[in-house]
Parts: structure tokens; C-alpha cells; sequence
């Protein structure tokens, strides 16, 4: 039986802007650790402000990263697979 693997996420925050930070900071983590394939992230207001945050943690880790639109024109995240 494998081991459990614990992760560092970031911790509460208190404005859309830093929740969406987190969340891309997360899911690369996940990402880049082998725990996650792909993650995909929508629904939050701020994504696409701080995408590039996102992007920069993603190349810095060898993880792909996308920001692509749903039909009503809202942002959502992919990030994933790892690149290397």
C-alpha cells in the first residue's frame, strides 16, 4: 500500500483575486507532485487576472498550462499533464 502524500496548499484567504491564486498555485502543485494527470479550474471571478501567476508556476515546474473559455465566454484553467 502506497503511502499518503501531504501537500503544502496555500492557506485561507480573504479576497477573490488571492482565492484564485491559490487555487492555480494548488492545482500545479498537484500537478507537478504526480498526484493529479490534469486539473481544471472555472467558476471563480478573478481566474483570468491572475492566469499569468498560474503560467509562470506551471513552466517553472514543467507542467502545461491553458486558459481557455466555456460558451458563455467565462475563463476556466487547465493545467496539466507534466511536460517533463
Amino acid at each position: 500500500m502506497e503511502s499518503p502524500r501531504l501537500f503544502r496548499l496555500p492557506a485561507a484567504v480573504s479576497s477573490e483575486r488571492a482565492a484564485a491564486t491559490a487555487e492555480l498555485v494548488a492545482a500545479v502543485e498537484l500537478v507537478a507532485s504526480g498526484a493529479a494527470r490534469r486539473v481544471t479550474i472555472q467558476g471563480l471571478d478573478e481566474l483570468e487576472a491572475v492566469a499569468s501567476v498560474g503560467l509562470a508556476r506551471a513552466r517553472a515546474n514543467g507542467v502545461a498550462f491553458a486558459v481557455m473559455r466555456d460558451a458563455d465566454g467565462r475563463a476556466h484553467v487547465l493545467v496539466g499533464p507534466r511536460l517533463r
